[in-house]
């Protein structure tokens, strides 16, 4: 910009955006004559219209797959509770999250952030204050009472005051969002209003805008349904158009000689015309005859269909890469093609699903299962507390008896070796139920009476002699009759060996 000649300075709507590749004889890139040139891409706040997404998300099945599946998806399996508790302690703190609705109501808030751009839920702890800071060593027994989900629009971010203004000791991952969320008490949302600090907030986002035009959404994302807004428009349109022209397959044309005059002169001609045109729709069928003044003209248009199921094919793709869904999942059917069976489709679709699980659900699960664990046995949990995603990916029965087949092997050679105990085992073994459901009937009892044979064999260990092995650390040689030395496994190794002989 010349600050000395303001007058030739040029506006911004006076710049063009050309491709850089230009031929002066056949025109390309110069602007003139090129309808591509003149493309571009404008501002539609579809995600500012709260009113419009829900009314598409009734009223188009397309728009609720989109919103919906990912959301379902990625909160369908849960987590793997890993910690050194007894089983029993697992199975009850998986019943308790189960009674508090984590999952259901994590995949409504997915939902509502998909679909509006953003959302919270808020952790509901009976007997602390929303504004204050939340701390999980705080909790006790029975306190946690689960999430209350809020769309973007319930809530008020504390636009004027953001995490990380008061100085560095507040630095983090929520550096530059807002610090609190005023939510106003509304009909039938069963919540008073309050002010709710952000440690104790789950933010829920839709597509992450870049530093403006998250200011402009209020620090919230973008609906996913926006990015997506014209070809959505697209495939409804094209498919409602084909359903429409089923009604008009055909087009049927009667010339009637002075008609115009009849309508603008001779009212009972008119009627009369009419009357044959009715009496012509009776009687025409399979198997009827049309009725027709010798004068009068018939003629029967019909319309081809041919490359109108192309057209819907192309759109449903491009929807489906557009939701970053498998045609399989978006549609519900069965892949097309030689030999397409979908595996690698939905393979790099739950890929793609568990790098959003680690993005956007770890930091909530982090804070909700250790509250939940503190809620139900009234104390922290202990040191190692670990909680991986389950596969979404569902093995088949031939690929479930492989990986149990190579689990039960590790846990034997890792028996035989001395790295883990008897009961260390029968733990691991029973642990394998919650991925292909073998060893799901060892009960509790079971590993109590397995740690009672490690602590007899701790306390009362075996005479060396008796295992075979001299002072010296070397093997006895056997003695004639005797079995083989080094317990069941090696007497079954060696007799093994003797039969191959």
């Amino acid at each position: 910009m010349d600050w000395r000649r303001p007058h030739l300075t040029p506006k911004v709507a006076d710049f063009r955006t050309l491709d850089t590749f230009q031929n002066f004889l056949t025109g390309i890139g110069l602007g003139a004559g090129n309808a591509s040139t003149g493309g571009r891409y404008g501002y539609n706040p579809i995600s500012s219209i709260p009113l419009q997404l829900e009314w598409a998300y009734r009223g188009s099945w397309v728009i609720g797959k989109v919103v919906d599946c990912h959301a379902e998806d990625m909160t369908r399996e849960g987590v793997t509770i890993q910690t050194d508790d007894p089983p029993e302690m697992i199975t009850e703190l998986e019943t308790y999250i189960d009674q508090m609705q984590i999952w259901p109501t994590m995949c409504f808030g997915e939902i509502l952030g998909r679909l509006y751009g953003g959302a919270i839920g808020y952790l509901m702890i009976d007997g602390q204050d929303p504004e204050t800071p939340l701390n999980v060593d705080t909790v006790r027994k029975d306190q946690f009472k689960g999430i209350f989900t809020m769309d973007r629009w319930q809530v008020q971010p504390s636009m004027d005051d953001l995490v990380g203004d008061k100085g560095a000791r507040e630095w983090g991952p929520k550096v530059g969002l807002p610090r609190w969320y005023d939510y106003m008490a509304t009909y039938g949302s069963g919540m008073g209003s309050m002010r709710m600090h952000h440690s104790r907030v789950i933010r829920f986002m839709g597509i992450k805008l870049p530093w403006r035009q998250a200011i402009s959404q209020m620090y919230w994302g973008q609906s996913v349904v926006e990015r997506m807004w014209d070809r959505l428009l697209a495939f409804d349109s094209a498919t409602l158009g084909a359903a429409q022209m089923a009604y008009k397959c055909y087009l049927r044309t009667l010339k009637v000689d002075n008609l115009r005059s009849m309508i603008a002169n001779n009212q009972v001609a008119l009627k009369g015309v009419t009357g044959q045109v009715e009496f012509m729709r009776q009687m025409q069928s399979n198997e009827g005859i049309t009725l027709l003044d010798k004068t009068d003209e018939f003629d029967v248009q019909t319309y081809n269909f041919a490359g109108l199921d192309s057209i819907l094919e192309s759109l449903a793709d491009q929807v489906a890469g557009a939701a970053d869904t498998p045609m399989e999942r978006m549609f519900g059917r069965s892949p097309g093609g030689l030999n397409a069976s979908g595996d690698s489709g939905f393979r790099n679709y739950y890929d793609n699903l568990k790098g959003k699980q680690k993005t956007k659900f770890s930091p909530a699960v982090g804070v909700i299962y250790p509250l939940a664990y503190a809620s139900k046995f009234g104390k922290a949990p202990p040191k190692f507390f670990q909680t991986p995603f389950k596969p979404l990916w569902q093995m088949s029965k031939v690929e479930e008896a492989d990986v149990t087949d190579k689990t039960v092997g590790s846990v034997l050679e890792a028996y035989e070796g001395g790295l883990i105990s008897r009961s260390g085992a029968m733990k691991e073994l029973r642990q394998l139920a919650t991925i292909t459901g073998a060893f799901s009937n060892i009960t509790d009892e079971d590993i109590d009476h397995a740690e009672e044979q490690d602590k007899d064999a701790r306390e009362n260990p075996p005479n060396p002699a008796d295992l075979g092995i001299g002072p010296d650390g070397r093997p006895l040689a056997p003695k004639p009759g005797a079995p083989a030395a080094g317990g069941p496994a090696a007497q079954a190794r060696s007799g093994g060996a003797r039969a191959g002989q």
